[in-house]
């Protein structure tokens, strides 16, 4: 079963650390409210120009998996859309963390949700998400596989996460606490 409170606490763990990633090269950012807006991050690329930012961190048993997943359907019955595809017109970029390596890969929100529509019409067998839990009841829905670093599905760019991952865990108890084995992975070169 999906525990609701580490899942709080590791998007807002995560969603700090690519907040930080983006302040580290010089833009300005804010952390946006789940509850008013679909996305995660505002970033100010020039003052006409800002970046919307939902962030996806994948892969927390850190298995060695060649490639990510993420949801195309929130519920068994294929009606419910995750967000980052229901407000699809409303995001610039997906970031996409892979918890095994702590890269941070970069999307293009649009062409990469072309590409999970275009698999979809074509057919493309979905995973059901969370297979292999004892119990489906709170985590439905369906996945689709994608590469890291695909530039033809919206690839934009890659970086190491880690010192930001870091950084965060440093300056919250609870996360080193809650998530001791990911910060000690963190801290291994």
């Amino acid at each position: 079963m999906q525990n609701f409170n580490n899942d709080l606490l590791k998007s807002k763990w995560t969603e700090a650390a690519v907040e930080r990633y983006f302040q580290s090269v010089r833009y300005y950012t804010q952390a946006m409210d789940y509850n008013i807006f679909p996305y995660d991050i505002t970033i100010a690329k020039t003052l006409a120009k800002t970046i919307t930012v939902e962030v996806k961190a994948l892969n927390w048993g850190r298995g060695s998996y060649p490639t990510g997943v993420l949801e195309i359907y929130q519920d068994d019955n294929k009606t419910k859309r995750p967000q980052w595809i229901a407000h699809n017109d409303k995001l610039t970029v997906l970031a996409a963390i892979n918890m095994a390596d702590f890269q941070l890969h970069i999307f293009n929100a649009k062409k990469l949700m072309e590409h999970f529509m275009s698999m979809e019409l074509a057919g493309e067998y979905m995973y059901p998400a969370h297979q292999g839990a004892s119990s489906r009841t709170n985590c439905p829905g369906y996945t689709y596989k994608f590469a890291w670093q695909d530039k033809s599905i919206g690839h934009m760019f890659s970086t190491d996460l880690t010192p930001f991952l870091l950084d965060e865990a440093v300056s919250n108890p609870t996360i080193t606490t809650s998530f001791s084995s990911m910060v000690r992975a963190l801290n291994t070169p």
